[in-house]
C-alpha cells in the first residue's frame, strides 16, 4: 500500500507531464500508456493468474510497438532493440526484460489458437515473466516521459494515414448490413 503523503508528492509532476500526452502531446506515448495500463489492469482482474495472462503479454508487446514502430527494412525486435538501447539499456536488460514480451505473443495463444500444454514449471516461468515485466515497462515508460520532458529523446513521429486498404475494405462490406443505426420497431 502506497502512503497518502507519496501519492499526493507524485501529483504536481503528474500534472506537469499531462501535456505530453493530452491532445496535441505525443501519441506513442499515450497510446503505449494506454496498452501498458490494460495489461496492468487485466492482472489485477483476474482470479488465477493465467487467465488474462496471454493478453497481459499482448498488451505489454503492444506498449512496445506503439513506442517503437518497424521502419524500413528493420524488423519490430530490432527497432525495439536500438531504441531501448539509446534509451541506455543493456543487452541483457533488452533480451530479459522487454523483448520476451514479443517474443511470447508470437509463441503462445495471444492472436492464434494453440492446443499445445506447457508443464508447471514453464508455465511458472511465464507467470514470473510477465509480473516482473510490469515494474521493467513502468521504469521504462517513466524514463521516456522523463526523457520526452527534457527533450532529450525522440519518439518516432505518427502520422495517422487512415485505416490500412484490407481494413477499409472490410469496412465498406459491413457498412450496407451495419453502417446505420437501424430504427427500432
Amino acid at each position: 500500500m502506497v502512503e497518502q503523503h507519496v501519492q499526493e508528492a507524485k501529483v504536481p509532476r503528474a500534472w506537469q507531464r499531462f501535456a505530453l500526452v493530452a491532445d496535441g502531446g505525443n501519441i506513442r506515448l499515450r497510446v503505449a500508456s494506454y496498452y501498458f495500463y490494460k495489461a496492468c489492469r487485466l492482472e489485477q482482474a483476474g482470479s488465477a493468474p493465467s487467465e488474462f495472462l496471454a493478453e497481459i503479454l499482448l498488451n505489454l508487446a503492444k506498449t512496445l510497438e506503439a513506442l517503437f514502430p518497424a521502419t524500413g527494412h528493420r524488423g519490430s525486435r530490432d527497432t525495439v532493440r536500438d531504441n531501448l538501447r539509446a534509451l541506455g539499456y543493456s543487452d541483457d536488460e533488452m533480451e530479459s526484460c522487454f523483448l520476451p514480451a514479443m517474443a511470447l505473443r508470437d509463441e503462445l495463444d495471444v492472436a492464434h489458437i494453440s492446443l499445445a500444454s506447457f508443464d508447471g514449471e514453464q508455465l511458472g516461468t511465464i507467470f514470473r515473466y510477465a509480473e516482473s515485466a510490469q515494474q521493467y515497462f513502468r521504469v521504462l515508460l517513466q524514463r521516456l516521459f522523463d526523457a520526452s520532458a527534457a527533450k532529450s529523446f525522440t519518439l518516432e513521429p505518427y502520422e495517422d494515414t487512415g485505416p490500412r486498404q484490407q481494413a477499409a475494405v472490410l469496412l465498406n462490406r459491413l457498412s450496407g448490413r451495419y453502417g446505420r443505426a437501424q430504427p427500432n420497431g
